[in-house]
C-alpha cells in the first residue's frame, strides 16, 4: 500500500467538508455491520478525518465496505489514508534516493529539502555526501540501517523554540 493519501495530506490539499456525504457513510457503515449510529461516534469520526479530503475519505470509506469484516476503528482509516508505518519508511528512503539523484556535494545550492525526521536519519548513518560516494552495494546496506534509524525517531522529532532549524537539517 502505498502513502500517497498521507503525502496529499501533508501538501495541503486537505480538509473534509462535505458533512452530507460523510452521515450517508456513517450511516451506511452502522447499517452494514449492525452498529447504533450516534451523534458521539459520527464526531469521533468526523474529528478523525477532518485533515482529509472528501476524495481521500470516501476513497476509504469504500475500501472499507469492500475489505472488513468488522465494524471500523479508527486505525483501519488512519492506516488507509495515511499508509502503514513501513510504508512511511519506505517512501522516507525514496525521497533520499531522489534527493541524491539531484545532489552534489560540490553544489551547495543541490542540498535536499528533506523532513527534519528524514535528516536526523540521514545524519546517523553519515549524511547526504557519504551517500553521494557510495557504491549501489554499500546503498543497500546503508537502505537497513537508515530504515532502522527513520523507524526510532519518525513522529518524534520536534524542533525546539530558541534553536535554529537551519542547523539541525545540517
Amino acid at each position: 500500500m502505498s502513502s500517497t493519501h498521507g503525502s496529499l495530506q501533508k501538501k495541503g490539499i486537505k480538509k473534509m467538508k462535505n458533512k452530507i456525504k460523510f452521515k450517508e457513510f456513517m450511516m451506511g457503515l452502522c447499517e452494514i455491520f449492525d452498529k447504533k449510529f450516534s451523534q458521539t461516534l459520527s464526531d469521533v469520526y468526523w474529528n478523525l478525518l477532518k485533515p482529509f479530503n472528501d476524495n481521500e475519505c470516501e476513497s476509504a470509506f469504500n475500501q472499507i465496505i469492500a475489505t472488513c469484516r468488522f465494524f471500523p476503528k479508527p486505525a483501519d482509516f488512519l492506516e488507509i489514508l495515511g499508509g502503514t508505518k513501513q510504508d512511511k519508511i519506505t517512501d522516507a528512503w525514496q525521497e533520499v534516493m531522489n534527493a541524491l539523484e539531484h545532489y552534489s556535494p560540490d553544489f551547495p545550492g543541490s542540498k535536499p529539502k528533506l523532513t527534519p525526521e528524514i535528516h536526523t536519519a540521514l545524519r546517523s548513518i553519515g549524511g547526504i555526501d557519504a551517500l553521494s560516494r557510495m557504491t549501489y552495494d554499500e546503498l543497500q546496506w546503508q537502505e537497513k540501517r537508515f530504515k532502522e534509524a527513520y523507524d526510532g525517531i519518525a513522529g518524534k522529532l520536534m524542533i525546539c523554540d530558541g534553536i535554529d532549524e537551519d542547523y539541525l537539517l545540517q
